[in-house]
């Protein structure tokens, strides 16, 4: 079914990790290994897609930073072996990171999306809404502008 995800996707999908290295390793090892048994789908014409990484569930500790750190050595310096891929980049690590918050678990709870139930948070860290338009910005930026605009429903900006 994953293949099936992959192979139908746009050109881009996101992979979702825990900043703990050695599950960021085997996520890299495994899709790999996938998109390498893929690519003979190059040949009728499916693109196979880069992935995007976003790390969730980020704290502000020594450990996460020093995973973050590792993370981006391996994502930059590319420490994985593309040459089956053509040695292609093919991951991208985002930038907006989502943070072991509380507010995230009461979005689940109460069944409703995170950015409709924290637009500001005296944290010294983003609130919820500008967590997800950073995302959405990120992922798609064609279209940031209707994020900002839809990002109020007040009609006014509130993220910034």
């Amino acid at each position: 079914m994953t293949e099936l995800s992959l192979l139908s996707s746009t050109g881009n999908v996101m992979g979702v990790v825990k900043p703990i290295l050695p599950d960021v390793r085997e996520f890299i090892r495994g899709s790999l290994h996938m998109l390498t048994r893929l690519k003979t789908y190059e040949n009728y014409g499916i693109r196979l897609p880069d992935i995007s990484i976003l790390v969730n569930c980020i704290e502000n500790t020594l450990l996460d930073r020093e995973a973050m750190d590792g993370l981006a050595a391996i994502i930059n310096e590319k420490h994985y072996d593309a040459s089956a891929l053509g040695n292609r980049d093919v991951y991208r690590l985002l930038d907006t990171r989502i943070e072991a918050l509380d507010i995230f678990k009461l979005g689940h709870v109460k069944q409703q999306p995170v950015h409709r139930l924290e637009y500001k948070t005296r944290r010294k860290g983003p609130a919820a809404a500008v967590t997800m338009h950073d995302l959405a910005s990120e992922l798609f930026p064609e279209w940031q502008s209707h994020f900002s605009d839809v990002s109020d429903p007040g009609g006014a900006s509130c993220l910034r």
